[in-house]
């Protein structure tokens, strides 16, 4: 197992300000390319909620993601969705993302197929 760290959010800033006052000045500042947001240039708002949620999860001022942590092999139960019940073998993680492959077992065939790896329990 190799520890890596990765941008949680590479090229996104969070800031917090009243747009009526300096969305115009953070607009052209230097760097910035454009807001997340609706197509007329409103920025979404993100709750506080969320920002909390993430800095919570921080060590150290870095956000520690925790896997389930499945060994290549290991009988796998999908959980939720429309594989729900049926069992397989646990193939890969599929780096970033949350997906992970797996070697579905269906009426004597066994397919290859990814899956949300929040949708997995041990078998």
């Amino acid at each position: 197992m190799v520890e890596s760290v990765e941008g949680l959010f590479p090229c996104y800033f969070f800031a917090k300000f009243d747009p009526s006052k300096y969305l115009h000045m953070i607009r052209y500042t230097r760097g910035v390319r454009r807001f997340v947001g609706d197509g007329a240039g409103t920025p979404y708002t993100v709750d506080d909620s969320i920002i909390q949620c993430i800095q919570s999860q921080a060590e150290d001022g870095i956000v520690v993601i925790k896997s389930v942590g499945f060994a290549q092999g290991e009988k796998v139960l999908v959980k939720e969705g429309p594989f729900s019940g049926l069992t397989g073998l646990f193939l890969a993680d599929l780096k970033p993302s949350e997906r992970v492959l797996i070697l579905l077992d269906a009426i004597r065939y066994q397919a290859r197929m990814e899956v949300h790896r929040d949708l997995l329990a041990r078998a």
